[in-house]
């Protein structure tokens, strides 16, 4: 993909942080077997304004069961600023989901690890994610979420909660 999104387009629906932006990747999701998946993806994104750059890639492996998935995966970006500073965040992923009542309910936790003093991309701090999914139908679900984060721009603690949908394949809104 290649995207680039001035500053103050749209009206009000795009999001602040593509804003002002120009980004080049690729992302891919492969199916290695019936219960094995591998997600990764690549970026380089510029800021427009300020010249910065973020570079990051990452993969993620996940090993589903019946009712239940595991995750592993690893994570580098970095942050390269106009005044010549770069920081630079390492991680590693661990994640678990369990499905409840019929599939309908699935309980997540998340973990963002980083490693090697190596947290200073201010996107990607050290993260604790837990959530919960429940399904209306197969397309349209309630979402909650606790997240946790600890870097070196600060700590922080938020929710989230909303509704999903997937109208088509390859969609959210």
């Amino acid at each position: 993909y290649l995207r680039e999104q001035e500053q103050g387009f749209g009206l009000g629906q795009q999001s602040a942080g593509e804003s002002g932006t120009q980004k080049m990747g690729v992302e891919g999701s492969y199916k290695l077997d019936e219960n094995w998946q591998l997600d990764a993806e690549a970026f380089r994104q510029k800021n427009l304004e300020e010249g910065d750059v973020r570079t990051a890639a990452n993969f993620t492996f996940e090993r589903r069961w019946t009712d239940h998935a595991l995750r592993l995966g690893a994570l580098w970006a970095e942050d390269q600023l106009s005044n010549g500073t770069r920081n630079r965040s390492n991680q590693l992923h661990l994640g678990y989901s369990q499905e409840l009542l019929k599939d309908k309910l699935v309980l997540r936790l998340d973990r963002y690890q980083s490693i090697g003093s190596q947290d200073g991309s201010v996107d990607f701090p050290t993260r604790t994610i837990a959530g919960a999914d429940y399904y209306l139908t197969e397309a349209t679900r309630l979402f909650a979420e606790y997240e946790i984060t600890d870097g070196p721009y600060g700590h922080t603690q938020g929710s989230r909660m909303g509704i999903a949908t997937q109208p088509w394949k390859g969609a959210t809104a």
